[in-house]
């Protein structure tokens, strides 16, 4: 008989082995956290979101830049050909000219009260920070994609050396009829059975090896590794751990834990303060203005120094109603953020509860099909007695190969299942970083 225990177990030694390039580097023995890590180095999501964050960045020393000083200088030498005094109200003094004018100052600006800069670096804070969470939350979606890929390579590996091991049996079943055919106690419409057998069982094969050909390039795309590199993986498609949380305690840790969370309070937070730039349009600004100059005909001859210091308020007046659309529209804003923070509080629990309601069936579907593959197995072995002892002909036979191969489908499909479910509850859990499949 042809031993079902070890199926899940030793599929994770194929080699994911498509036009292979000699010359290729092999990752031997890749693991799940591996495969994460790689990931999240190589995604172009991740590298989009880091370049987001460097953005956010300079719009706060941009920010900042508005609350510090600005000093700036400027020098002139100037040649006069020819000046009416006249048309400068100086009646009776007629042309003067040519002569020289030189002028070297420096110019300090300080904003002393100016709620606007203050609200917009914190608003621009804010949106730092958020940008920040957002690439880590790019790194918590890769890494279950990641992981998924990964799954789906083991699945498709023991789902194909499943449909060798049954192509296997066909043809020892096929070898069996032909011997009872000689023998005289089988006929040629068994042996036709058991030919067909073998066919289908065959085309399932290559069938299988396209698919898991196909999950082998789609893991190297996900994981930024050439596609043509070897990769055999290390972890086992296999139930793992049986220990999970309840659904009270798991939705307490989503809601403290998930970045989609403190990302949307972020954003509330930010048009907060965006409301606060916005209404600051009405508000007065004060400065305080100094220059410190060398005035005269030439750098080298006749110049002094001059200066002056003093303070600017700046009163908006009448913008044409500018101001006030700018709040409604940051009021607006704001309003939406609140939105979509409540909103996601309620998906972030139905993400939980319906995770773990998937991974509980999938724990049943698990071992109701451990249970129909022993079953079938057994009803294999029945029939192979039977037909050995020359009772009957192989119609009952060739029904517990199908069933055989039937079960032995349905528990790839069933631990795939289980471990995807522990997946997505990891991602709804927030704690898809740190995910195991042991």
């Amino acid at each position: 008989m042809i031993p079902i225990k070890g199926l899940p177990l030793i599929a994770c030694s194929f080699s994911l082995c498509m036009a292979i390039n000699p010359a290729a580097n092999a990752l031997q023995n890749l693991t799940l956290a591996q495969s994460i890590s790689l990931a999240v180095n190589n995604n172009l999501d991740i590298k989009l979101a880091a370049a987001q964050t460097e953005e956010a960045k300079s719009a706060v020393m941009q920010s900042v830049a508005a609350l510090l000083p600005h000093l700036r200088g400027t020098m002139s030498q100037t040649r006069t050909f020819r000046e009416n005094l006249d048309a400068q109200g100086f009646a009776g003094y007629g042309y003067i000219g040519p002569f020289d004018t030189f002028d070297a100052r420096l110019t300090l600006v300080q904003d002393i009260l100016n709620w606007n800069s203050y609200a917009k670096l914190q608003s621009s804070e804010q949106k730092k920070n958020s940008a920040l969470l957002k690439q880590q939350l790019a790194a918590e979606q890769v890494s279950a994609s990641a992981a998924l890929a990964y799954m789906d390579v083991l699945r498709s590996a023991a789902s194909l050396y499943s449909v060798q091991a049954d192509e296997k049996l066909a043809r020892e079943m096929l070898a069996l009829s032909q011997e009872r055919h000689s023998a005289g106690t089988a006929t040629g419409l068994d042996v036709a059975r058991e030919k067909t057998r073998v066919a289908q069982a065959r085309s399932k094969v290559l069938n299988a090896q396209v698919i898991f050909d196909d999950a082998g390039l789609r893991l190297r795309h996900v994981i930024g590794i050439p596609l043509d590199e070897d990769v055999r993986l290390a972890d086992k498609l296999d139930t793992g751990t049986t220990s999970f949380p309840e659904e009270s305690i798991a939705v307490a840790c989503a809601l403290n834990d998930r970045l989609e969370l403190e990302i949307g309070r972020l954003e509330v937070s930010a048009a907060q303060y965006s409301e606060m730039e916005a209404k600051s349009g009405h508000l007065p600004t004060l400065s305080a203005t100094g220059e410190l100059a060398l005035s005269g005909i030439k750098p080298d001859s006749g110049t002094g120094s001059v200066g002056d210091i003093g303070v600017q308020l700046r009163l908006p007046l009448f913008e044409g109603g500018a101001v006030s659309a700018q709040v409604r529209e940051a009021g607006a804003v704001k309003a939406g953020a609140s939105a979509k923070l409540a909103d996601m509080r309620v998906q972030v629990e139905q993400d939980v509860r319906l995770a773990l309601k998937q991974l509980n069936a999938a724990v049943e579907q698990v071992a109701t099909a451990q249970e129909a593959l022993e079953l079938a197995q057994s009803e294999l072995d029945m029939a192979q007695d039977r037909f050995s002892a020359g009772i009957g002909d192989n119609v009952e036979l060739v029904n517990a190969q199908t069933s055989l191969s039937e079960a032995r489908a349905e528990r790839v499909n069933a631990l795939a299942q289980y471990n995807n479910a522990r997946i997505n509850l990891a991602l709804a859990l927030g704690h898809m970083r740190t995910f195991s499949l042991r």
